[in-house]
């Protein structure tokens, strides 16, 4: 997660130094909680605290004697908006109004949001462009399969990627590796809301649904 903007117009980030367990290790953009006064993986805190600022390994490191030392710096800015890459789905199959692909990291709520072409398989014979732009109306899942329902168009070949992009206010979940948004994580509380996005430069920009900060 890379800082985008502040929603209250004061766009100079707040990095406060906390305490953290030297074993820890916590990258840079991912995002952060407090258990027990130490920063920890979000999923494990008893709140959200905000997305660290540095890189903290958790091991010993000649040239940064911070790597395992028991500080790191967060991003703590209140009203912060934090820009990720949008989540990304290869076809497998598809027909002109449908795609199919996998179900991880979807649910049925993702209906409003548009699926972007960012990526033909060299064998492709899908007639879009690079960079169509087609609303989905409909995500059906069944076991590991999502079928996307979406504006006629192009039928996509396997090995064609999209980038779902997910309307404004879309409420999403912290993505498995921690640092990027996804339509639905079962392993996360964690909550996400959708505040802006680039359909050509697929990111969105998201800010932190509840923190400790309010």
């Amino acid at each position: 997660m890379n800082f985008l903007f502040n929603i209250t117009g004061a766009n100079t980030p707040f990095i406060k130094e906390y305490d953290i367990a030297s074993a820890t290790a916590i990258s840079a953009g991912e995002l952060v909680g407090i258990d027990d006064n130490l920063v920890v993986k979000a999923n494990s805190g008893d709140y959200v605290l905000g997305v660290a600022a540095e890189d903290h390994p958790g091991v010993s490191d000649i040239l940064n004697p911070r790597a395992n030392g028991t500080k790191i710096r967060v991003n703590v800015t209140y009203g912060a908006v934090y820009s990720v890459p949008s989540p990304k789905y290869t076809a497998s199959a598809s027909t002109a109004t449908t795609i199919v692909t996998t179900s991880a990291g979807l649910s049925t709520s993702i209906s409003g949001a548009t699926a972007v072409l960012v990526y033909k398989a060299p064998t492709s014979t899908n007639t879009d462009k690079i960079g169509t732009k087609r609303r989905i109306s409909a995500c059906a899942i069944s076991g590991a399969t999502a079928t996307l329902t979406v504006a006629s168009g192009g039928a996509a070949c396997a090995g064609d990627v999209y980038a779902l992009i997910p309307d404004v206010g879309t409420e999403m979940y912290l993505d498995t590796a921690g640092t990027g948004a996804a339509f639905y994580n079962s392993a996360s509380s964690v909550k996400l809301i959708s505040v802006c996005s680039d359909c050509d430069a697929a990111f969105i920009g998201v800010k932190l649904k509840t923190t400790f900060a309010g």
